[in-house]
């Protein structure tokens, strides 16, 4: 096993935009505003996709194998990022979203692939 890492430019860049992806998510989720339910959503959208980014810098630099509990652990992510841009998308037009249209019916996958990996 290959257990050499490097840091080059592309990858000091990668995790300038991993770390405001970070910040700028929790400031949309903590921070009230008007438009609380959309923030919100935009905050654990922006979050999911910088986890999954943060991963794959880490398998770009190598520091992957010092932090081996951490492979893999952001596939179940994958599984809710359409649902939150489709909540952030009709919360952003609408201002409310239906409890009554099914939008439940898209994190069962999400709990049933995180149960079943752990």
């Amino acid at each position: 096993m290959n257990t050499s890492t490097h840091f080059d430019a592309i990858t000091a860049f990668v995790f300038i935009g991993v770390f405001q992806g970070l910040v700028l998510s929790l400031f949309f989720i903590f921070k009230p505003s008007p438009n609380r339910n959309a923030n919100k959503f935009q905050g654990l959208f922006l979050l999911s996709l910088t986890l999954c980014i943060l991963e794959q810098l880490l398998n770009m630099t190598g520091y992957i194998v010092k932090v081996l509990p951490l492979t893999n652990s952001t596939e179940a992510l994958n599984l809710v990022i359409g649902p939150f841009y489709i909540f952030l998308s009709k919360e952003a037009l609408t201002r409310q979203i239906q409890r009554r249209s099914g939008s439940i019916t898209y994190f069962p996958c999400f709990t049933s692939y995180t149960s079943v990996s752990t």
